[in-house]
């Protein structure tokens, strides 16, 4: 498509440097020079926005593409943020340690805990992880529960980044399933 753009602005411009601008004038008598600047000046415009629409086109698809590749590695790491379930071999990472003490694990079951201590270690969590999905989930149950109006904010950019988390092959299934319950509080 990028190249057919500029295939169209090449005939534009060979047109209006006259290659076969007397061939045209013999052809259809009528035609002056005026007609054929401006037939030339709206055929290197078109191929040129043909270009410009592809190369747009483009642009977005590598910003896709990135987005993806940036949210890659958290997408792999569950709601304690680690990429799986402690066990006989604990996960600790920087990221799991400061995630500690803002959440209770119940067997399979995390719940996030609403006070201010909780808020503030989600806060630093995002300073230092702005793309951990689950810490954003977190403030803006911490949010709600004390009627700060941010939690909207905070609830709608958790979701935009686990649409991105949950596009991606081999995601932890704990992002389906906090994007199903943000969908449902956004919903109320």
């Amino acid at each position: 498509m990028f190249r057919l753009g500029l295939v169209i602005a090449l005939i534009g411009g060979l047109l209006s440097v006259g290659l076969s601008r007397e061939r045209v004038k013999q052809r259809y008598t009528p035609v002056g020079d005026y007609h054929l600047d401006v037939a030339a000046l709206a055929v290197l415009v078109l191929g040129l926005l043909v270009s410009a629409v592809d190369h747009l086109q483009s642009e977005r698809s590598i910003d896709a593409l990135k987005s993806k590749t940036d949210y890659s590695e958290v997408a792999r790491l569950n709601m304690q943020s680690k990429p799986f379930p402690d066990g006989d071999i604990a996960f600790n990472s920087p990221l799991s340690r400061m995630m500690d003490g803002t959440y209770k694990l119940d067997g399979n079951t995390l719940t996030f805990y609403r006070t201010a201590q909780a808020e503030a270690q989600l806060r630093k969590v995002i300073a230092n992880y702005p793309e951990f999905p689950f810490a954003h989930y977190g403030l803006a149950l911490c949010l709600r529960d004390r009627g700060d109006r941010d939690w909207r904010a905070e609830i709608e950019h958790a979701k935009q980044i686990f649409q991105i988390t949950t596009s991606i092959p081999g995601h932890q299934p704990d992002h389906d399933d906090a994007l199903k319950r943000i969908n449902q509080i956004i919903e109320r």
